[in-house]
């Protein structure tokens, strides 16, 4: 048998669609049991965050869709319809009291959670499935997540906290806290990225439609509400580097009587095995991923691998044009070499980064050549090619195709794991800046480091016209080594960064206990090095 893959989810609210949700569930529950995957994370937002509970105590999603069908839904739903108009005047602003209340919906949390012994939001994680749930706080303006202590069924309650009709300005609870849909309704950057403890970053999220022209005080809310959040859902999904698994359903966000009806019955199997298709397909992608596992293609020996890319080489010499303008470069190595011995990160994977920002010059861009330079022997990347984004002036995607590419022998090389970028069509001539985020995992990158107790990373631009703006070298590292960075080059001496600079370039912690130690320089010349030494 294989070793199941592991995944986190997160999972988008959606009122009423909760219904969809719980068919995704079901489909990852019965990966799980059968020993396909194995759920190590899971967050989500209102609707989504119930799932994400469910998920995470392993609780039944069939079995909550059957309780739901067989009378609980109708009666959780006496605490979600709407009164009408005066009454409904009457009771925000006469009686400061929200629309409805929410007793119903955390008694039946309450219930099911305790049926597994899970009470507080820290519980879950003792079963084996860590948990994230998201709330909006008004005070702040911002999402904040519930805390381990908390109740979980509260918590829950706090999530789906829909303004108005669940929670107002008036109340005994927390007043400012509201659904968390309003600030994050796909909390995908909650999922750990480049951890293999957590595994794959699936995001499930729902295909978006136009609705009809709202006519109600129910229908203008809902509209207002979708469309906040579209706009935030749409740069969640542009920047989420995970998977993601769009769910097509008829369902909207108050169509709770619909979502209980018979006639979903069909379109909830069909989102079942939908997910289903999804997943395995993606695990097969992933064990095919395994199964090349760390390969070079850069030390490819056949000889019609070899020639292919020694091909990408003389086209990439014969297109690559003119000068460019380099405004700023950044490198970031994280490494979790020399790590203390038990430590559970050590064999996790490490990683390089790129940001250049560049701009063309006279002549159009075709291609653009990235190195990483100078690896050792042991050195060996996780996949053939790197992940790589590339954004225009205006924040456009940029399209292009990436190549592994190498040059002939005895050529002057500026790199032995050169990736070539395509671009299609060419950058226009004086035209930019255009932004390069490059990105590739592996193993062992410093490994010179701790096996002699000096390396160093540098940057060396291709075709670079005069000087470069800004560079900065980040080396990030478990907390407990000494690391000295010292230039290379005393006449480009640069600065030392300060903790506020490293933070503010990488705000997300790829891997825990680690802290980051750069140098800068400005108006680099062509090329700019540190030395890197492991102090006893």
């Amino acid at each position: 048998m294989s070793t199941p893959v592991k995944m986190q989810f997160a999972f988008q609210g959606g009122g009423a669609r909760i219904a969809a949700l719980l068919a995704v569930a079901e489909a990852i529950q019965e990966f799980k049991a059968d020993h396909k995957i194995e759920v190590t994370q899971v967050a989500g937002t209102s609707a989504g965050a119930i799932v994400a509970g469910f998920l995470a105590a392993g609780i039944s999603a069939q079995s909550i869709m059957a309780e739901l069908r067989g009378g609980r839904g109708a009666q959780l739903m006496r605490g979600i319809t709407v009164p009408g108009k005066l009454a409904a005047a009457y009771c925000l602003l006469v009686k400061n009291k929200s629309l409805r209340d929410t007793v119903g919906l955390r008694g039946w949390l309450n219930e099911k959670f305790a049926q597994k012994n899970v009470v507080k939001v820290a519980d879950a994680e003792r079963k084996g499935t860590r948990l994230q749930i998201t709330k909006t706080d008004l005070g702040s303006r911002a999402t904040v997540l519930a805390q381990g202590g908390e109740t979980l069924a509260d918590a829950l309650v706090d999530s789906c906290a829909l303004p108005y009709f669940f929670r107002i300005w008036a109340g005994s609870t927390a007043p400012t806290v509201v659904d968390g849909g309003i600030a994050n309704n796909l909390p995908a950057k909650l999922l750990t990225v480049s951890d293999p403890a957590y595994g794959e970053m699936i995001a499930v999220t729902f295909a978006e439609a136009a609705t009809d022209r709202p006519d109600s005080f129910v229908s203008f809310s809902a509209s207002l509400l979708d469309s906040a959040m579209a706009s935030t859902m749409a740069l969640t999904r542009e920047a989420f580097k995970g998977h993601l698994v769009e769910v097509q359903t008829s369902l909207t966000t108050f169509s709770f009587h619909k979502a209980l009806s018979p006639g979903f019955e069909a379109e909830y199997e069909r989102i079942k095995a939908d997910t289903a298709r999804q997943l395995q397909e993606h695990i097969q992608r992933i064990n095919a991923a395994r199964r090349r596992a760390v390969t070079n293609p850069w030390k490819e020996t056949n000889p019609t691998a070899v020639r292919m890319m020694r091909d990408v080489g003389e086209l990439y010499f014969k297109l690559r044009g003119g000068l460019l303008h380099y405004d700023s470069c950044r490198l970031t190595v994280y490494t979790n070499g020399g790590r203390p011995v038990g430590d559970q990160h050590a064999s996790a994977p490490d990683l390089v980064q790129f940001h250049l920002k560049i701009r063309t010059g006279a002549e159009a861009l075709h291609c653009l050549s990235i190195g990483l330079t100078e690896q050792s022997e042991e050195a060996a990347f996780s996949s053939e090619t790197a992940r790589c984004t590339v954004t225009g002036p205006a924040g456009e995607r940029t399209d292009f195709l990436q190549l592994a590419m190498l040059r002939k022998p005895g050529e002057c090389t500026d790199g032995d794991r050169e990736l070539c970028l395509f671009f299609t069509p060419p950058l226009p001539p004086r035209s930019g800046p255009y932004t390069i985020d490059f990105q590739e995992n592996g193993t062992d990158l410093m490994i010179e480091l701790f096996n002699t107790h000096a390396d160093a990373i540098g940057f060396y631009p291709q075709r670079a016209d005069g000087v470069v703006g800004c560079v900065e070298l980040v080396l990030f590292a478990h907390e407990d080594l000494h690391l000295l960075l010292t230039p290379e080059d005393p006449a480009q001496p640069g600065r030392v960064m300060t903790e506020a600079e490293i933070q503010a370039l990488t705000p997300i912690p790829v891997f825990p206990n680690m802290r980051g130690r750069g140098m800068a320089i400005d108006n680099a010349g062509s090329a700019w090095s540190v030395a890197v030494h492991h102090l006893h």
